[in-house]
């Protein structure tokens, strides 16, 4: 096992014992281990394209144990909300369900009625806090970006890292349209597709840079840029500062560059025709 180091910690720049740190929560590795062995497939993390097993997620040496702390409520917060959708998805004997202390989530169909479809239009998210939520997107961008594993290459923050990183330190998630995160879920076969995490890629739309990375189910994307995302956009996908947020449930044939992604994966895909 790997001895802590001393180091400078990447969040606070104190000088001291560094963690082994995951960069993307383990949380959202859980439905990619094999229940035997307690191991996930792998591929292309050191740039060939080779198959390979692994029983932890992406982790280097990059926080002090205090900043590790002080991203933990953001990741116990995010894991109650991740899970609960996961869970609401699946489950078509009810529309409405309950998960964690104040989550309430409503399967709706797409004229906005409650459904028990096996494949809901909407997922509608009751009870959500912005602050903890913003701000664990928030760290996933900003770990992404300062990490230096092969898997995080294309995540470069430049100047907004020290941007993001100060409103880190000090809880502050900003305002809605200040770095706005959006978040979708992605089924296909009426399934969510939680067996499969992509590496993060670089994208760039109307002179707006965006990072995207897919999740064990869910899509994200952050915008990442010195123009400002319009504001209908921000208001129709972003999570912003109100207390019910809507998933919008896509299918991987909406998603064309996931598709690719895959077959490199070797994992074919039905056509939607």
């Amino acid at each position: 096992m790997s001895k802590p180091k001393r180091q400078t910690c990447a969040l606070c720049q104190q000088n001291r014992l560094l963690r082994n740190s995951h960069i993307i929560p383990e949380f959202l590795y859980h439905p990619l281990y094999d229940d035997d062995i307690h191991r996930y497939n792998t591929f292309g993390q050191e740039g060939s394209p080779e198959l390979g097993q692994a029983q932890k997620g992406e982790r280097e040496y990059l926080l002090c144990d205090e900043c590790e702390q002080h991203f933990s409520d953001y990741e116990r917060y995010a894991a109650v909300f991740y899970r609960g959708a996961i869970a609401a998805f699946s489950d078509t004997t009810r529309s409405e369900s309950l998960c964690g202390k104040s989550l309430k989530f409503t399967r709706r169909d797409g004229d906005g009625k409650p459904t028990t479809a096996a494949v809901p239009a909407l997922l509608q998210v009751e009870g959500v806090d912005y602050v903890q939520l913003k701000l664990f997107l928030l760290s996933l961008l900003w770990r992404m970006g300062v990490s230096s594993l092969y898997f995080f290459r294309e995540v470069e923050l430049g100047p907004h890292e020290a941007k993001i990183r100060n409103m880190l330190l000090n809880n502050d998630p900003g305002e809605p349209g200040l770095y706005p995160c959006q978040l979708r879920l992605v089924e296909v076969e009426q399934r969510l597709l939680t067996d499969c995490q992509l590496q993060p890629c670089k994208e760039r739309f109307d002179g707006i840079t965006y990072y995207r990375l897919f999740s064990t189910g869910v899509r994200f994307d952050f915008c990442v840029s010195n123009q400002a995302l319009h504001p209908g956009k921000v208001e129709l996908y972003c999570i912003k500062k109100q207390t019910d947020f809507v998933w919008s449930i896509e299918s991987i044939h909406q998603n064309p560059d996931l598709v690719a992604d895959l077959l490199i994966f070797g994992m074919k895909i039905k056509s939607d025709e």
